[in-house]
């Protein structure tokens, strides 16, 4: 079971991602967070995930800030960005910041189940983009 923590502040986003992945039978929902503060805090207080499926924009803390603090801090969390910017710029900075994976929100569901199953078995994946 590859436990996935969400940190994303669309709710309706969230959610949906909380009520879909688990029924692929592979993931668990290990925890949920609005924004990159509040899911560093949460892990600090022991909350143990394999991989974190991370937004880029959000409010307090973005989720560049967030994947650098992620690896420096919690390296043994995989990180993959999920979001709508689709430029490789985006993508470069989240490699950079020490990012896994980086898929897109209109990804089809077979994908982002294969991007997540990719990076937490130890392989990087990122989008081929503009």
């Amino acid at each position: 079971m590859i436990r996935v923590f969400l940190v994303e502040d669309n709710e309706v986003v969230r959610n949906g991602l909380a009520a879909i992945l688990p029924a692929q039978g592979d993931f668990e929902i290990a925890g949920q967070a609005t924004n990159g503060l509040e899911a560093l805090d949460q892990l600090k207080e022991g909350l143990k995930v394999d991989l974190a499926l991370v937004d880029l924009n959000m409010p307090v803390m973005d989720g560049i800030d967030l994947t650098r603090r992620l690896s420096d801090e919690f390296p043994m969390i995989n990180v993959v960005i999920l979001t709508m910017h689709d430029k490789s710029a985006f993508v470069q900075k989240a490699a950079q910041a020490g990012a896994k994976g980086y898929a897109l929100k209109h990804a089809e569901m077979d994908e982002l189940y294969g991007v997540l199953k990719s990076v937490h078995s130890g392989k990087n994946y990122f989008e081929d983009l503009k």
